[in-house]
């Protein structure tokens, strides 16, 4: 099939915009091929089906509107390979305008074709190494913070056993959990 892309403009949304040109030798195979297949589904009086005479069906069909099937049918199979050697992931259908047609001359296509889009992933080998450069972030927790906890602990064990006003000893934190004393209770809450 020959053509020639005469511009290749990349679009913004992933899009490009092709002027194509077909020549005039090319829409001509094209058109005998339309013509046959016009002769083949013809039927006027007086003659068979598929036995229309090929001037007959010329005549009425219109040179141009044969040239234009001719150009549309070499436009289909161009785009066939203008997709395959141009290697473009075309999504949906191509908008196609005639720029020029013109019987027995080369036919020219503006055709807008969505593609799909390319993704590019940043270097995240790059981006480990850097965030594993930096150095930790201990979280500590403040004093008011440790506070808060340890009253909320308070509480929820009161409701829970009915005592009231209870204290925090090296005791009575066994009673909340698995803890050795108080400074392992407020070391494990401190990591938690």
């Amino acid at each position: 099939m020959k053509y020639t892309i005469k511009e290749r403009k990349e679009l913004p949304e992933s899009e490009v915009r092709l002027i194509l040109e077909i020549p005039t030798e090319e829409v001509a195979v094209h058109r005998s091929h339309v013509l046959a297949e016009a002769v083949k589904d013809a039927e006027l009086p007086g003659f068979r089906k598929g036995h229309v005479p090929p001037e007959m069906i010329r005549s009425r069909l219109g040179e141009m509107r044969l040239w234009e099937e001719a150009a549309t049918d070499a436009l289909s199979h161009a785009l066939t390979e203008v997709f395959r050697v141009e290697k473009l992931d075309v999504i949906g259908r191509p908008h196609v305008e005639a720029t020029k047609m013109a019987p027995d001359n080369p036919v020219e296509f503006r055709i807008t074709l969505s593609l799909y889009p390319t993704l590019s992933l940043p270097d995240y080998k790059k981006i480990a190494a850097e965030e594993n450069k930096k150095p930790e972030e201990s979280e500590k927790i403040t004093d008011k913070e440790m506070e808060e906890v340890i009253a909320e602990i308070k509480k929820d064990h009161e409701k829970t056993t009915g005592k009231n006003a209870f204290v925090l000893t090296d005791e009575s934190v066994k009673e909340i959990g698995k803890f050795e004393n108080l400074a392992d209770f407020r070391t494990k809450i401190s990591e938690g």
